[in-house]
């Protein structure tokens, strides 16, 4: 409790002087500030985490969020089963507070905006305002499209934008009301659409960004064209269900198959003429007792091996293996990666229908130094995967797709 008193009165001292996300704010995103800290119901939920022997009620009784606002907001939320839940937060007791996770997370984020600073002249600090205003303005549909990680981002996006000050009204699309098992590796499942309003805009007014649930690209191409049709801007955001083990039984999880589905990928979104923007969010880090974290490489050997999460290990092929498979299947596509910062090199204007280049979105390498931020699986294990949610998780995503489609729409 110590260890959260002191991060509480470092983060919240920065908060405190403006007014409640929830309470009438005329408007005001807080659109000056980068980084915005932490929320006292934030910390508050906080306090639940880390008491000693609480019960997951008790857990649970900590998760007060404002009206409108989901529980999923709440510090140490994750994905699990697919869905991004609340019910599990206890066990990112020991990653946020008591292994000093979400200190490091949050100067890691300061040190994210530094390297990537904005231009003096650049009045919206705020990179989701920024955004969200994009989007507005040039009448924009922003659709993110992966695994259960992105759907973690998405969810991150969701809580910055209320946090913002944003009015956000959430769908759903079930395309699995059967909740058939092996329907989440052939096609799409679920669809979760952001409707946007902001008090300073008119009343009819507003954005749409989607989530597109799938685990592996679908083996239905048509699912793709469908959901694609109409996306001005494609974030990716998959890997971590293909595997680095090429002796694995699954064929479609190996390496080659990840090449070769993205390549598909990244070709027929191009042929298809509609998305302006295409970028691919890094995988984040795995951090399991094995050469660059990767699970199908520690999953056959786990009773030999560490139950804990691990720094990373750099020196083995397997690091950041799915980026450079990106990479071969953006050569294979025609396509040119372009890195999200901001120094990137001026807009190619294509000639041809449709993008021509994948913006990356830089992630693997912020996720890699983090591997205290995952939350326990049972007693002695650790899910190595998935993160334990704050804002700070995310905050280098905004940045960079910010920098995106700023380059991408300039006027």
């Amino acid at each position: 409790m110590d260890s959260l008193r002191l991060f509480a009165k470092s983060s919240a001292k920065s908060v405190r002087s403006f007014l409640h996300i929830h309470d009438e704010v005329n408007g005001n995103h807080y659109d000056d500030i980068e980084v915005l800290d932490l929320f006292d119901w934030e910390v508050k939920s906080l306090e639940g985490v880390v008491r000693p022997n609480a019960t997951q009620r008790e857990v649970a009784g900590t998760c007060t969020p404002p009206p409108g606002v989901p529980t999923t907001c709440c510090i140490g939320s994750f994905s699990t089963g697919g869905a991004v839940t609340a019910a599990n937060r206890g066990k990112c007791a020991k990653s946020l507070i008591e292994d000093g996770g979400l200190e490091a997370l949050r100067q890691s984020t300061l040190q994210f905006f530094k390297d990537n600073a904005l231009r003096e002249n650049n009045a919206m600090a705020c990179d989701v305002c920024r955004i969200v205003e994009i989007a507005r303005r040039d009448n924009l549909t922003v659709a993110l499209m992966g695994d259960s990680m992105h759907n973690q981002v998405h969810d991150g996006l969701l809580c910055e934008l209320q946090r913002r000050g944003y009015n956000v009204t959430t769908e759903y699309i079930d395309y699995n009301p059967k909740n058939e098992v092996t329907w989440i590796y052939r096609r799409f499942t679920l669809s979760i659409l952001l409707h946007i309003q902001s008090p300073s805009w008119g009343e009819q007014e507003s954005i749409t960004i989607a989530f597109h649930r799938m685990y592996l690209l679908p083996l239905v191409s048509d699912d793709v064209a469908m959901l694609t049709a109409n996306i001005d801007v494609l974030v990716l955001g998959f890997g971590l269900h293909w595997w680095y083990d090429e002796n694995q039984p699954h064929v479609f999880r190996t390496p080659k198959y990840y090449v070769s589905a993205m390549r598909d990928l990244f070709r027929n979104v191009t042929e298809q003429g509609t998305v302006k923007l295409l970028a691919h969010r890094e995988t984040s880090a795995q951090h399991f007792d094995a050469d660059g974290g990767e699970f199908s490489l520690w999953y056959p050997n786990r009773e030999h091996l560490s139950q804990e999460c691990k720094p990373m290990l750099y020196d083995g092929e397997s690091v950041a293996w799915r980026e450079k498979a990106i990479q071969r299947a953006a050569n294979q596509s025609g396509h040119t990666l372009v890195m999200a910062g901001p120094n990137m090199p001026p807009h190619q204007h294509n000639t041809n229908q449709g993008v021509q280049e994948v913006v990356v979105l830089p992630y693997f390498n912020f996720t890699a130094k983090h591997h205290g931020m995952h939350p326990l699986q049972g007693e002695d294990t650790h899910d190595c995967t998935h993160y334990c949610s704050s804002p700070y998780v995310y905050y280098p995503i905004w940045r960079s797709l910010r920098f995106a489609m700023e380059r991408q729409f300039a006027q």
